[in-house]
């Protein structure tokens, strides 16, 4: 039991850094783009896939570690779930704003909106997760 609790840290770990690299390259994609046709592809193509694969990594890992603990609800534990489920809120509220993107001023008005969501997705999973490795 032991074993499987330290190779969920490790494994719930390395979903975290993934999950703030995808989230940095998000930013920086949003930053450089200037034809909203192509972001949008893009983003539906690749990097919605990969955000789901990253917060979807960080849940299951986070699972097996409250298994692992015979389902103890520390405090810890309850705020990285509502972290989760905020997470996930404030993607959908991304994705949403893209789908109403159809011109050129529309979308600069969602990057300003989008660099805002994912800027405060980096800084609370940075700031969790400062306080959890303490």
């Amino acid at each position: 039991m032991n074993e499987m609790y330290n190779m969920s840290i490790v494994a719930h770990s390395s979903f975290v850094f993934l999950i703030l690299g995808i989230v940095g390259i998000n930013y920086l994609i949003l930053w450089v783009s200037n034809d909203f046709i192509f972001y949008k592809r893009k983003r539906e193509l690749f990097y919605a896939p990969l955000d789901s694969l990253g917060i979807g990594g960080i849940i299951f890992t986070g699972i097996v570690m409250m298994a692992a603990k015979h389902l103890s609800f520390s405090i810890e534990n309850i705020l990285m779930i509502v972290v989760s489920i905020l997470f996930i809120f404030l993607e959908v509220k991304r994705s949403k704003g893209l789908k109403l993107v159809n011109s050129l001023e529309k979308f600069l008005l969602y990057k300003n909106y989008a660099k805002k969501i994912l800027l405060s997705e980096f800084i609370i999973t940075l700031v969790i997760s400062l306080w959890m490795w303490r």
